[in-house]
C-alpha cells in the first residue's frame, strides 16, 4: 500500500514538473519584445499598403507566431490614428502579445486638373465634343511623382470615418466632376460658358479649375 502511495506521489510530482517545464518553455518561446517608438510613425499615402511590416516593430519575436497590423484605416490620410501590432499563435489563433503605436499617413499634394482642349468650339463640332476627352485629372505621389488617374463622375459622395466615440471625419470618394454655368449638365449652346471642375483624391485633398469656353455658331 505504501509503495502504491509512493508511486502515485512520484507520478504526480513528475506530471507537475513536466507541466511546469512545458509552461516555462512556452513562456520563453512566446516572449515578444516590441520596439519602443514614442514619435508618430509617418508614411506616404502612396506607399501605405506595403509600408507597414509588423515585424519591423518587433525586436525579439517568436518564429511560430503570425504578426498582424490592425486598428488603422488605410484610406484615412493626414489624421493621426492608432496602429496595433499583434502576435498571434498559429496553432489556436490566440493573441498573446500586442502593442499600440501612433500612425500618420500623409499626403501633401492636391490632385491635378489639366485641360488640353480648345477654348473656342465650332457649333458644327459639338456633336463630337466631350469635355472629359480633353481633361487629364489625376492624383500625384508625394515622393515618386507617379500619376494616379481620377475618373469622371456625376457626383462625389462622402463617406464617414469614426475616429473616436465623439469625433468623425468625412472623406469624399476619389474622382472628379464638372458643372457648366452653375448647372449639373453642360448643353454648350451658342455663347460663353463657365465650367467648374472639382477633383477629390479620396483622402482629403481637393482641387478646382475654372474654364471659359465659347461656342461659335458658324
Amino acid at each position: 500500500m505504501k509503495n502504491k502511495a509512493n508511486i502515485f506521489l512520484f507520478t504526480a510530482c513528475l506530471f507537475t514538473f513536466g507541466l511546469i517545464a512545458y509552461n516555462m518553455l512556452t513562456y520563453e518561446k512566446n516572449q515578444i519584445e516590441f520596439k519602443e517608438i514614442e514619435e508618430v510613425i509617418t508614411i506616404d499615402w502612396e506607399e501605405r499598403e506595403q509600408a507597414i511590416n509588423p515585424k519591423d516593430f518587433v525586436s525579439a519575436y517568436d518564429e511560430d507566431a503570425v504578426y498582424l497590423a490592425s486598428n488603422f484605416e488605410i484610406m484615412l490620410v493626414n489624421v493621426e490614428q492608432p496602429l496595433v501590432i499583434s502576435a498571434i499563435s498559429q496553432e489556436d489563433r490566440h493573441t498573446f502579445a500586442k502593442k499600440e503605436y501612433r500612425l500618420l499617413i500623409k499626403d501633401e499634394k492636391d490632385p491635378v486638373i489639366e485641360y488640353h482642349g480648345p477654348k473656342v468650339i465650332k457649333h458644327a463640332d459639338m456633336n463630337d465634343f466631350r469635355l472629359e476627352d480633353y481633361l487629364e485629372v489625376y492624383d500625384i505621389g508625394d515622393t515618386t511623382a507617379e500619376k494616379y488617374p481620377l475618373t469622371c463622375k456625376d457626383s462625389l459622395t462622402e463617406s464617414v470615418y469614426n475616429l473616436s466615440d465623439d469625433k468623425q471625419m468625412y472623406v469624399t470618394d476619389a474622382g472628379y466632376m464638372y458643372r457648366c454655368d452653375g448647372n449639373s449638365t453642360c448643353d454648350f449652346d451658342e455663347g460663353i460658358h463657365h465650367v467648374k471642375i472639382i477633383a477629390d483624391d479620396g483622402h482629403g485633398r481637393t482641387s478646382e479649375k475654372d474654364l471659359v469656353l465659347e461656342v461659335e455658331w458658324y
